[in-house]
């Protein structure tokens, strides 16, 4: 399955028995570390993101519509067979409330960008607000910023 370490393993000598016990060990530790960080995460609340065609009748959070959708996805056995497929747009509303709960971390892309941004920006003090510009994923309404700019007063020489 991974051949670059079956690889290394046999050309350091190294018996995969220490790699897997080490790896085990590792892997427990995160486990524990996402469960004393995230305590207060009701996932039985969830659980419909988990599995959308079960009717989950502990699906919190979800508007009229959204409710909807998922007993329409739950009831559907055809989409079930097709589900692993490709992404579905007919169903939007239990998307957005599903996508908040499945990325809760920033990209790595937002990281990057603000890693970028941050050092681009070495030499001031405060960075704060034009991190926060970097950063946003809001578009500036740029029609509005060229009339400011116009309307702005002329200083004479």
């Amino acid at each position: 399955m991974f051949p670059q370490l079956t690889e290394f393993l046999d050309k350091n000598q190294i018996p995969a028995e220490i790699v897997i016990n080490t790896i085990g060990s590792h892997l427990a530790s995160l486990g524990d570390y996402f469960n004393d960080y995230f305590t207060d995460v009701d996932t039985d609340a969830w659980d419909w993101v988990h599995d959308p065609f079960v009717a989950h009748t502990s699906a919190r959070g979800l508007g009229g519509k959204a409710e909807e959708e998922l007993l329409d996805l739950a009831c559907d056995g055809t989409l079930r067979i097709r589900f692993g497929q490709g992404r579905h747009v007919d169903y939007t509303d239990i998307a957005a409330v599903a996508m908040p709960v499945l990325l809760p971390f920033p990209t790595t892309y937002l990281c990057e960008s603000s890693f970028s941004a941050l050092t681009s920006m070495n030499a001031r003090m405060e960075v704060e607000n034009d991190l926060r510009v970097c950063l946003s994923s809001t578009s500036p309404k740029m029609e509005k910023l060229c009339l400011c700019r116009e309307r702005r007063a002329h200083i004479s020489h």
